[in-house]
């Protein structure tokens, strides 16, 4: 699970010539001023929530969250008032916020980022097929051009050794209508981006 860092963590500069995803960092961690204030979770992202792919199978890849905790794929947080400058475990808190425009920049660097990758020959065509990329990338950019054009809260996690995804890979969850999105992006490996859908689970 791909946990993101913010650019102060990092405290790095990259090549202006260099085509990475890093250069899009900066546009998905957009500031709003509420990120100073400490927040309760909202009702709204309360409730235990199933991706799309498993539906049938809740326990797979669910989201289950209460006023005092956050559940992803069975990995336990806390829930945060604010952001932890170090997590004793694992905490949870709202984060810098998105909007429609950063998505879409962030996916359309991935496209090309991907498109290097293929020419290249890092990525081999008999382990994964261009052809799903592309199908992958025209699903999420018809997602995205849907979306309103508003900040979206946004949902990170924090773990004490900061593992996950590394330090150029990250992640975060925001919600639109009754539904929660994991935005999930990584440099290294642009073809693995993933908008994840989850819905509210009803048992009955």
């Amino acid at each position: 699970m791909g946990i993101k860092r913010s650019l102060d963590e990092k405290n790095q500069r990259y090549p202006k010539k260099s085509i990475s995803m890093r250069y899009f960092l900066p546009l998905v961690l957009t500031i709003f001023t509420f990120t100073s204030q400490a927040r309760e979770i909202a009702d709204a992202w309360l409730g235990t929530w199933i991706s799309e792919e498993f539906a049938e199978a809740p326990a797979v890849d669910s989201i289950i969250i209460g006023k005092d905790y956050f559940i992803f794929r069975n990995k336990h947080c806390d829930w945060s008032k604010n952001r932890p400058s170090k997590a004793r475990s694992c905490s949870a808190y709202y984060s810098e916020g998105i909007n429609k425009s950063d998505l879409m920049k962030t996916l359309s660097f991935s496209k090309k980022a991907v498109s290097q990758r293929v020419d290249a020959g890092i990525i081999d065509p008999w382990m994964i097929d261009p052809a799903d990329l592309v199908k992958k990338y025209n699903k999420n950019k018809k997602f995205i051009e849907k979306l309103p054009t508003k900040n979206f809260p946004t949902i990170d996690i924090r773990e004490h050794d900061l593992s996950g995804g590394g330090a150029d890979c990250g992640s975060f969850f925001f919600r639109h209508k009754n539904e929660i999105y994991y935005f999930y992006f990584c440099d290294p490996a642009p073809e693995a981006l993933e908008i994840i859908k989850y819905k509210k689970y009803t048992p009955y």
